[in-house]
């Protein structure tokens, strides 16, 4: 078969395996930005820690993400990190999905805080969380990702 009639194989490292939830006054370097260049604290006009983001990349199919999305809760889940750590209020977690079914897989994400309520994904973007602000009041704040297709094997 000639080159140009094989699919060419997806590095592993170009996909995401999880998002570390990092508490401290200073943004670490490496992480998360917001979209449009604003304030990236998750927590930034609530109060509380100063939350940001860090994205750790997959070393096997297995960590492979294929959607996020967010979890509104009034009691504490034990071993997740807190969104509004210190906020008050509801208790707001990211969860990962690593569904080994799907062809596409997400690589990049971004935080999206805006004054507006988006039901779409901006331009250029495959999916959002619904609201991690819901209920709290200020900007609405959406985690944004981007995929493309993994093509690998699908096994560790």
């Amino acid at each position: 078969m000639s080159e140009f009639g094989r699919a060419k194989l997806s590095q592993i490292g170009d996909f995401i395996s999880r998002i570390e939830v990092i508490y401290g006054d200073d943004k670490p370097y490496d992480t998360v930005n917001e979209l449009t260049g604003g304030n990236a604290d998750i927590n930034g006009g609530h109060g509380g820690d100063y939350v940001w983001l860090k994205v750790h990349k997959a070393t096997k199919p297995s960590e492979l993400v294929s959607s996020i999305w967010t979890v509104h809760r009034e009691s504490h889940i034990a071993g997740m990190s807190d969104l509004a750590n210190g906020a008050g209020g509801m208790f707001r977690y990211l969860h990962m999905v690593h569904d080994m079914t799907v062809n596409k897989y997400v690589t990049d994400i971004a935080l999206w805080r805006d004054g507006s309520h988006h039901d779409e994904v901006p331009h250029g973007w495959d999916g959002k969380t619904s609201d991690i602000n819901d209920g709290r009041g200020g900007d609405f704040m959406y985690l944004v990702w981007k995929t493309k297709d993994y093509l690998g094997p699908m096994s560790d």
